[in-house]
C-alpha cells in the first residue's frame, strides 16, 4: 500500500489489461449497451474486456488499436 491508501499492483501491466475503463472509449463504436455489457462481464469474470470484445469479433484488431491508442484516448475528438 502507498501512503495514500491505494494498493500498488504487483504487475501494473496486468492491472491495465484487466481494467474496464478503456471500454468507455469503445462506446461510440460498439454502442453504450454492448460496451457496458462487456465491461460488466469483464468485471464479473476477471477477464480483460478487450479479450471479450475480440472473442465476439465486435471490432477488428485494427479498430481496437485505433480506439484505444493513447492519441485517441487523450486527444481532441475526431470530427
Amino acid at each position: 500500500m502507498t501512503g495514500t491508501g491505494f494498493p500498488i499492483a504487483a504487475d501494473p501491466g496486468q492491472t491495465i489489461a484487466t481494467c474496464t475503463g478503456p471500454v468507455a472509449a469503445l462506446g461510440p463504436a460498439l454502442g453504450h449497451k454492448t460496451a457496458c455489457a462487456r465491461a460488466l462481464e469483464a468485471h464479473r469474470t476477471g477477464r480483460p474486456a478487450l479479450d471479450l470484445i475480440r472473442e465476439r469479433e465486435l471490432l477488428t484488431e485494427a479498430e481496437l488499436r485505433e480506439l484505444t491508442s493513447p492519441t485517441s484516448l487523450t486527444g481532441p475528438p475526431s470530427p
